[in-house]
């Protein structure tokens, strides 16, 4: 249990409150509970698996082994994902960073001989962490003081999050080199 009592004033600057640490969180009704962090996620939205308010990244890992030809190349492509951008790396080493499309990465000359580890790192936002966590528009043009209101038609007691993360599993796919 997490207490804090303040005798609260229009002096005080007293905004919101952020509980940080390594958990998870479900919803039940409108009331956040707090839960062990979730071990691994599937492909889909990060913030049905236990971290809706997260707002770091996620890195997807594999192992892969593509036998190149001579005058081939390896892309991985990624269909489907939710965030502000992709950083695709090969044994550790960032490759590429994708934020317009097309979501696809060269990674021919990062590869080594044998098996090789391909990671996908989805950036999520600030969005569901800070809000407007109440704005009946998922998607507005732009945020400003206004999005925050308590008050009138674009309020909602529930809370409206943006989806994070891979949607549809990456592909890898071999190209002639131009």
């Amino acid at each position: 249990i997490v207490l804090l009592q303040i005798r609260y004033g229009a002096d005080d600057g007293l905004e919101s409150l952020y509980f940080t640490g390594e958990f998870g969180v479900k919803w039940r009704n409108r009331r956040a509970v707090v839960t062990d962090l979730p071990r691994s996620l599937r492909l889909g939205d990060w913030t049905e698996q236990g971290l809706p308010c997260y707002s770091g990244s996620v890195t997807y890992r594999s192992k892969i082994s593509e036998n190149i030809g001579e005058g081939q190349r390896l892309f991985v492509e990624v269909p489907e994902w939710k965030g502000s951008l992709l950083k695709i790396s090969v044994n550790g080493r960032l490759t590429k960073v994708l934020a317009w499309p097309p979501y696809e990465a060269d990674i021919t000359d990062d590869l080594q001989p044998g098996e090789n580890s391909l990671g996908i790192e989805v950036v999520s936002t600030r969005r569901n962490l800070l809000g407007p966590l109440h704005y009946t528009v998922k998607y507005p043009e732009w945020t400003g003081p206004d999005s925050f209101k308590t008050t009138g038609d674009l309020w909602t007691d529930d809370y409206v999050k943006l989806p994070y993360g891979l949607m549809a599993s990456p592909m890898l796919s071999i190209r002639a080199r131009e």
